[in-house]
């Protein structure tokens, strides 16, 4: 069995990534992955409650240096080698034209409006709209949120039931199109349900969340990692990217051109706007929100500035593109 600093090292290495994950589970966790490095869980358990200072600070490892390889007559080869927060090459996820993209969002399902979302989708099939843009928030994975919720609507295997079936939905009556799923902070709690709940099924295939929705089933690529999203040269996001407040000055595509300084549409805030402003080169930048597909009056909300919509973008083979902004307002869209 190997012994020494590499124990403080891989429990580290843990707390790093799933900083708010219980002790006990981690230690499961990498025992389960790294069973060489002890001879028992509860020796494990040590290793973690001492790179948590739980023993007290005298029983603390301390951190050793990162190990430095400093190439002859180089001045700079003492800078340690980074580490990247990302597996993968970050960045926008381009996606050309030409295009008639339908763009929706914000359906909280089970807690979505019907009519809205039948609105929306005989809209894109009216347009013969060749591309679907699931921009976040499709399911509202209640039983898997943080918040004060009610155990009687502690139902997940029902929610994923019901996205799955929305999802069929909209394969059914766009049988050809490109169909994208950017995944929303609703989306999210997935993710960070497991590394506090059950870190010990990350990254297994079965629990990641186009397994549980079976999208490989319905022809439709995710996005995740709060990766942009690029139509021609509209960029697209959720909302939630920016993790201070947009909505505040005036409406949320004002807030939205002020952190985004491009041509941006997003969803996340429930609510139709649109700003646009023109630069000293005489390039105009224009924004814009869109509105939502749920129920405007949840129970923990029910006053509030939403109204339903979705949008509708057409882009040609230059990247140029034109946005319907849309609302749904006593079952008419406009």
């Amino acid at each position: 069995m190997r012994t020494g600093p590499i124990h403080a090292e891989v429990a580290a290495d843990y707390i790093a990534r799933f900083p708010d994950a219980p002790t006990k589970t981690l230690a499961r966790l990498a025992y389960r992955e790294n069973p060489e490095l002890w001879s028992s869980l509860e020796a494990a358990r040590n290793s973690f409650r001492y790179a948590r200072g739980a023993n007290g600070e005298g029983g603390r490892p301390q951190a050793r240096a990162p190990r430095v390889l400093q190439q002859p007559g180089d001045p700079f080869g003492k800078l340690p080698d980074p580490i990247k927060s990302f597996d993968e090459e970050w960045g926008a996820v381009q996606l050309a034209g030409p295009a008639k993209c339908l763009v929706v969002c914000d359906l909280h399902i089970p807690y979505y409006d019907k009519a809205a979302v039948v609105q929306a989708l005989k809209h894109g099939v009216d347009r013969s709209a060749d591309t679907v843009m699931m921009l976040g928030d499709i399911g509202d994975f209640f039983a898997e949120s943080f918040w004060e919720k009610d155990p009687r609507k502690r139902d997940f295997a029902g929610e994923l039931k019901a996205v799955k079936a929305f999802l069929g939905v909209v394969r059914d009556q766009f049988p050809k199109a490109r169909i994208v799923y950017k995944l929303g902070n609703h989306e999210d709690r997935h993710l960070r349900y497991m590394r506090v709940k059950a870190p010990e099924l990350l990254g297994v295939p079965e629990f990641e969340f186009d397994s549980i929705l079976g999208l490989a089933n319905f022809g439709i690529t995710s996005v995740g990692d709060n990766r942009p999203i690029r139509l021609g040269k509209l960029n697209m996001i959720h909302g939630h990217e920016y993790r201070f407040a947009i909505s505040n000055p005036v409406n949320p595509a004002r807030g939205l051109y002020l952190r985004g300084k491009a041509h941006v549409l997003c969803g996340h805030f429930h609510q139709t706007s649109q700003h646009s402003e023109k630069n000293l080169e005489e390039n105009v930048v224009s924004t814009w929100s869109v509105g939502c597909l749920c129920d405007i009056h949840p129970e923990y909300r029910p006053l509030n500035g939403w109204n339903n919509g979705f949008a509708f973008v057409e882009v040609d083979a230059a990247g140029a593109f034109h946005v319907d902004n849309l609302r749904i307002i006593d079952g008419r869209v406009y």
